[in-house]
């Protein structure tokens, strides 16, 4: 898969951009400070064993806004792919807008 290939999409929530999520695997960056000293988080469900620590399967994305983070997480541990993943968001309440 090209950068080009690699889809990104918006998600908002009351109006506000609350997650900025793209179609390969990556990091999960929230939008509160880490903890000192806190370990990378555990892979998903069912992710490949061969995944650096930290690397999430099959998205990249970073959040923005700290209320909604919470949900945003449980959605995604529950998805097995990118668009299971924005169809529970959809489900969920929020807006997803694809880049362009």
């Amino acid at each position: 898969m090209t950068e080009r290939d690699v889809r990104r999409v918006e998600v908002y929530f009351e109006g506000r951009l609350v997650l900025v999520v793209r179609d390969t695997p990556g990091t999960l960056r929230s939008s509160a400070p880490p903890s000192p000293g806190a370990p990378p988080p555990p892979p998903p469900p069912n992710a490949p064993g061969d995944l650096p620590p930290g690397v999430h399967p099959f998205i990249d994305a970073q959040a923005y806004d700290p209320v909604t983070e919470g949900r945003l997480r449980a959605l995604l541990d529950r998805s097995s792919s990118f668009d299971e993943y924005l169809e529970a968001l959809r489900a969920d309440g929020f807006e997803v807008a694809s880049e362009g």
